[in-house]
């Protein structure tokens, strides 16, 4: 029950503080009021000790913000390791496909420009631009349509990257159905 009064008594000095009243205003108030000495110097002792122990949690603070930026780095260097490459030559894309590692290529034939993604041995090829003199309903047929084609370690066809219909028997999707359909 004295810890409880204690405990009241550190909560008015501490807002009659926060108020702006000067501490020894506070004092002199409490001990006209009929609270002794030792109350008073009990409750600014338990005070004291009290914000003794908000240090540990600013520490704290600093060790969470530490983890979170180890977490941060970490994902990363994770997305910048694991991302696929992006080559700008025929044999990079070639090389890396060939490992079924992660890349990305760009090319044009016949005026179309496909977009190539490979990893894990599949590549992803999307008709990303047709020329301007090719008819819209060409257009229409092929633009943005995508297939993605299965092969085997170390047997990436070059086929894929230098005809439209190249390793076409590999492949699954919308652009090979359009293909097919258009040749049909």
């Amino acid at each position: 029950m004295a810890d409880k009064y204690i405990e009241e008594l550190r909560k008015y000095i501490n807002n009659q503080i926060k108020k702006g009243y000067d501490q020894e205003v506070v004092v002199k108030h409490l001990l006209k009021s009929g609270i002794s000495r030792r109350q008073i110097a009990e409750a600014m002792d338990f005070s004291k000790k009290k914000k003794k122990h908000q240090p540990i949690l600013k520490s704290n603070i600093w060790i969470y913000a530490g983890l979170i930026t180890i977490a941060l780095i970490i994902f990363i260097f994770g997305i910048v390791y694991f991302s696929p490459v992006h080559c700008t030559t025929y044999k990079c894309f070639t090389d890396k496909a060939n490992n079924c590692d992660a890349a990305t290529f760009e090319n044009q034939i016949e005026g179309t420009t496909f977009f190539y993604e490979t990893n894990n041995c599949v590549l992803t090829k999307t008709v990303k631009e047709m020329d301007s003199s090719e008819p819209k309903a060409v257009v229409n047929t092929f633009l943005g349509k995508s297939m993605r084609c299965r092969y085997n370690k170390n047997d990436f066809s070059p086929l894929f990257l230098n005809s439209i219909t190249g390793g076409l028997e590999a492949c699954t999707g919308n652009l090979k159905d359009a293909i097919l359909a258009f040749a049909g």
